[in-house]
Parts: C-alpha cells; sequence; structure tokens
C-alpha cells in the first residue's frame, strides 16, 4: 500500500470527504506517486494566482474545499508533465467511477468517467498545462 505525505494527508484534511476519497483511492490505486500540492485555498493564495497565474475570479471551488491540486513523484521529484498528469487522471477515473462520485478534471471540465480508457496526452494542447494539475468536485 503507498504511503501517503504528510504534507498529503494535510492537504486532503482542508478539502470535501468525498473528494478526499477519491484522492486516497487513486493514489492506492495509481502506478506512479500521486501527492497533492494543494487543498482548500485561502485567500491570499488565491488573490496572488488572480495577480500572477491569470485566474480570472474569485469565485473558485479550490476557495470552498471543492478542488484539488495533484503532482506525480518521479525519481523524489515533484513533476506536473502532461503525460504524468494524464495518467494521474486516469486513476483519478477510475477511483472517482469506483466510488461513484462525479469529480471534474480542470483540463476539460468534463467527468472523469467521460474519459477515454487510455487518454493520449500527445493531442493536449500546450496551453493545458496549467489546468491539468487540478480536478474538482462537481455539485459540491
Amino acid at each position: 500500500m503507498p504511503s501517503f505525505s504528510r504534507a498529503t494527508d494535510r492537504h486532503l484534511a482542508t478539502i470535501d470527504h468525498r473528494l478526499a476519497a477519491v484522492v486516497r483511492e487513486a493514489i492506492r490505486r495509481a502506478p506512479l506517486r500521486i501527492v497533492v500540492t494543494e487543498g482548500r485555498r485561502d485567500p491570499a493564495m488565491h488573490a496572488a494566482l488572480m495577480q500572477l497565474a491569470g485566474v480570472r475570479s474569485w469565485q473558485s471551488p479550490h476557495c470552498d474545499g471543492l478542488g484539488v491540486r495533484l503532482a506525480v513523484i518521479v525519481e523524489r521529484r515533484e513533476r506536473t508533465d502532461l503525460m504524468l498528469l494524464f495518467r494521474a487522471a486516469e486513476a483519478m477515473r477510475d477511483a472517482a467511477m469506483a466510488l461513484g462520485t462525479d469529480v471534474r478534471w480542470c483540463w476539460n471540465w468534463r467527468p472523469l468517467a467521460d474519459l477515454p480508457a487510455a487518454i493520449d496526452y500527445r493531442v493536449a494542447p500546450a496551453s493545458a498545462w496549467p489546468d491539468a494539475q487540478g480536478f474538482v468536485l462537481a455539485g459540491g
């Protein structure tokens, strides 16, 4: 069984229990090491993202504990390559379906259940990268 880092546990404690359950199940199922890089987003962080990263709205599921950002650990380094994030999305899809929870991937805002069995990361536009780390609970 994979271990959960203290940071991942800390972030999972800040989000909705249904989304946290999906993330935990995805981590258990994934053939790679997934970590949580952001749980509930505080207002100061969101304001900084609005200025620095082009976030356009004060209304974000991440501020309500309904969103989470993930990364993959490879050779002890946090990675957010699209190929790896697509593999994490597959694990999230399988976990969400197993638990009957509607989770959306911020890359395309569609239900994870709609993703194909094998996602071809090569078709992703370069602009997809910033949103590919985010997953949100649909319907709060």
